[in-house]
């Protein structure tokens, strides 16, 4: 790790030589090899897998999750940047596996339920599914329940309520939009 910390300084980003930094400060504080906690081993595996996942390189990414994976299988977050990846190269199905899994074993992470809600929000309307917005509506509304400063959930879901006739929670929506970014301008349009 610090060997390829010292050759990308140059070109890499901050970011990236972050990752490196934490990523080679875990590995000097771990004990020798055979002795190492399979938990600790998998994040720095996420790590490796977050550094070439900044770098485009998803192949190496998707090795690097798949591997921390084997080392902590009950790791969430470990579930839910595989589910990412899969996103991000169209594997759509695999997401949804992934994201799945990743709230079967912690049903409060946020961005597990902004996933799905964001993929059955994007195939029910291309697929014109009503149970895919039900879904999405079911998602979205658990994403704005842990994380109520994510407005463009709030933003998706209030048009999912807007689609549904269901104008009142449409409107709670819009209004804590508003609250909390004053020059949305769409949401004050559509409220």
């Amino acid at each position: 790790i610090i060997d390829c910390y010292n050759v990308l300084s140059g070109k890499a980003t901050m970011k990236i030589r972050g990752v490196l930094m934490i990523a080679s400060v875990l590995l000097v504080s771990l004990p020798a090899r055979g002795q190492v906690d399979p938990r600790a081993e998998a994040y720095y595996l996420y790590c490796i897998g977050r550094m070439h996942e900044m770098q485009g390189e998803s192949e190496q990414s998707l090795s690097s999750y798949r591997e921390a994976l084997e080392k902590d299988p009950e790791a969430a977050y470990l579930h839910l940047a595989l589910a990412e990846l899969h996103v991000k190269s169209n594997r759509v199905q695999d997401a949804v596996k992934s994201a799945e899994k990743a709230l079967e074993l912690d049903s409060e992470l946020a961005g597990a339920h902004r996933l799905l809600g964001n993929i059955y929000f994007g195939l029910g309307r291309t697929e014109q599914d009503v149970t895919l917005l039900q879904k999405a509506m079911k998602e979205l509304e658990a994403t704005v329940r842990l994380e109520g400063w994510d407005i463009d959930s709030r933003q998706r879901l209030a048009e999912l309520y807007l689609a549904h006739g269901r104008i009142d929670k449409a409107a709670t929506e819009l209004e804590a939009i508003i609250k909390q970014a004053p020059d949305q301008y769409y949401a004050m349009y559509r409220l």
